[in-house]
C-alpha cells in the first residue's frame, strides 16, 4: 500500500491504477481466505465421513463377535475401500469447489474492474 501511494504521489501510477492494484489485492486476499475456508470445511466432512465409516465397521463388529478372521478381514477390507472412496470423493470435491471459487472470484474481479475503469477520468 505504501509503494502504491508513493507511486501515485510522484505521478508515476495514476488514481486509477493505484485504486485498481488495491483492488486486485483486495480480491486475491478474499480469494486467498475463500481457499481457506474451503480447505477447512472438506477437512472437516473428510473427518465426518471417515468416522461414520469407522463407526460402522465397530457396530458390524461388535455386533457378530462370533465372525470368523476372514470375515472380520472382510470388513475391514471393505472398510479400507470405503475410506479410499471417500477421500477420492474429497479431493473431486474441493478440486471443483475451488475451480468454482476461482472462476467466482475472477468473474467479480472483472466486474470490479471494468466498473472502475468505466468511472474514471477519460475512461
Amino acid at each position: 500500500q505504501k509503494e502504491l501511494d508513493a507511486l501515485a504521489e510522484s505521478g508515476n501510477i495514476t488514481t486509477v491504477e493505484k485504486a485498481a492494484a488495491r483492488l486486485e489485492f483486495e480480491m486475491d486476499n478474499k480469494l486467498e481466505d475463500g481457499l481457506e475456508e474451503l480447505s477447512i470445511t472438506m477437512a472437516k466432512k473428510r473427518l465426518e465421513d471417515i468416522t461414520a465409516e469407522q463407526k460402522e465397521l465397530l457396530q458390524a463388529l461388535s455386533e457378530n463377535s462370533d465372525m470368523s478372521e476372514d470375515e472380520i478381514n472382510q470388513l475391514v477390507d471393505q472398510y479400507d475401500k470405503d475410506v479410499e472412496n471417500i477421500e477420492a470423493k474429497n479431493r473431486q470435491d474441493a478440486s471443483r469447489s475451488q475451480s468454482d471459487l476461482e472462476a467466482q472470484m475472477d468473474s467479480a474481479k472483472a466486474k470490479r474492474m471494468s466498473r472502475l475503469r468505466a468511472t474514471a477520468p477519460g475512461g
